[in-house]
């Protein structure tokens, strides 16, 4: 429905993140997957990490559902032109999905392109 302009949705069911790595790959210059030098031999997995989080929420309206397979609830964030609204615990699927509405909501002359 029009053409990912309404919004983008990312799923996956994986092992997603836990509430403290969702608390650090939403801040600016940050990544759950390294916490030390050698982990940068070591990295298993793709996904969003760095800027990419950031980036993104601070020109939309964007949130992440995650849980861990082992989890009874998930974790969900809401932010909104890079202001976090919300982050709670709720009932979700296994894994990771990211959505992003409104692209471009806080920078409306680049939605034009």
């Amino acid at each position: 429905m029009a053409g990912g302009t309404s919004f983008i949705r990312v799923q996956d069911n994986g092992r997603a993140m836990s509430r403290e790595d969702v608390q650090v790959a939403i801040l600016r210059h940050a990544t759950s997957k390294i916490t030390a030098v050698g982990d940068l031999e070591k990295i298993s997995t793709l996904g969003f990490r760095g800027e990419a989080l950031p980036s993104i929420a601070a020109v939309s309206r964007f949130s992440i559902l995650t849980r861990k397979p082992q989890d009874e609830l998930g974790t969900s964030v809401k932010i909104t032109g890079g202001k976090l609204d919300d982050i709670g615990e709720t009932g979700c699927a296994i894994g990771t999905t990211i959505k992003v509405e409104d692209l471009f909501l806080t920078h409306p002359p680049e939605r034009n392109f």
